[in-house]
């Protein structure tokens, strides 16, 4: 188990629970993967997934079915206990369960690069949200937060927000984000001569629609983090077609220092 901890400076005055920041949350992912790369000698630009969450997270991810509908993609275990999942034709089976378990459903993620995506989804809630009173059980859909219609429900609905965001940090660290935006982009530059700007927005898309399909994470997230690490400018960032809704505002509002602590309702 990696003794690398999420550094929080803010906690919520009512509760006394921590409440990252994006930035935080950033640098935790940054700070997991350098440790990773150091104990097991590899390069930020290629990673071992398996080999980080089995070996030096040191989570057993464990796989079952957990929903009739598809609706639930993985949970990540508070307490020991039970858990209720099904078998193949339908007829309810009930596992044993320890606290930190991580459980997936393959299926409901339908392919292998969002299964991942969901491992490293539920792994920011084993690292860092265990000792919430909720239940984590289906992964925010990114593109929600962005149009508007993702809806702060409790203060535990950030955490779902943050466990995606963390996931793509993992996924798409600054470096390895970099190295393949760079090479997508000098290969389109070459094959259509020409650069990226307004009038060739769609070779952007096109590059962020690559980036999804080798790893999982939503055209949104990547969008956000071309942002994020200057690869892209504002104006770019907007022409791609998206916008802040006023929960995603409030959210980055707060984490640019303009908000405050949650409140209870």
């Amino acid at each position: 188990m990696t003794k690398v901890k999420l550094i929080c400076a803010r906690v919520n005055k009512y509760t006394g629970e921590k409440f990252p920041t994006k930035k935080e949350i950033a640098s935790f992912a940054d700070r997991l993967l350098n440790d990773y790369c150091k104990k097991f000698n590899r390069k930020l630009e290629n990673v071992d997934y398996y080999e980080f969450i089995d070996k030096y997270i040191g989570v057993d991810v464990q796989y079952q079915r957990l929903s009739l509908d598809n609706s639930i993609l993985g949970i990540t275990i508070q307490k020991d206990g039970y858990i209720e999942t099904f078998n193949n034709d339908g007829t309810t089976k009930y596992v044993r369960t320890n606290r930190g378990d991580i459980f997936i459903d393959s299926d409901a993620c339908g392919s292998e690069k969002r299964e991942l995506f969901t491992i490293f989804h539920e792994l920011k809630h084993h690292l860092a949200d265990l000792d919430k009173d909720f239940r984590v059980d289906r992964i925010l859909d990114d593109n929600s937060t962005i149009d508007g219609s993702f809806k702060l429900k409790s203060q535990y609905s950030w955490a779902e927000y943050f466990a995606n965001y963390f996931a793509a940090c993992l996924l798409l660290s600054r470096r390895r984000l970099k190295k393949i935006y760079d090479e997508k982009h000098t290969k389109y530059v070459t094959d259509y001569h020409t650069s990226l700007n307004g009038r060739m927005i769609w070779v952007l898309k096109k590059i962020i629609g690559e980036i999804s399909d080798e790893t999982g994470v939503s055209k949104s997230s990547i969008s956000l983090r071309l942002r994020e690490t200057n690869l892209i400018t504002e104006p770019t960032f907007e022409r791609l077609g998206y916008k802040y809704g006023k929960e995603a505002a409030m959210l980055f509002r707060y984490n640019n220092g303009g908000g405050g602590t949650l409140k209870k309702k």
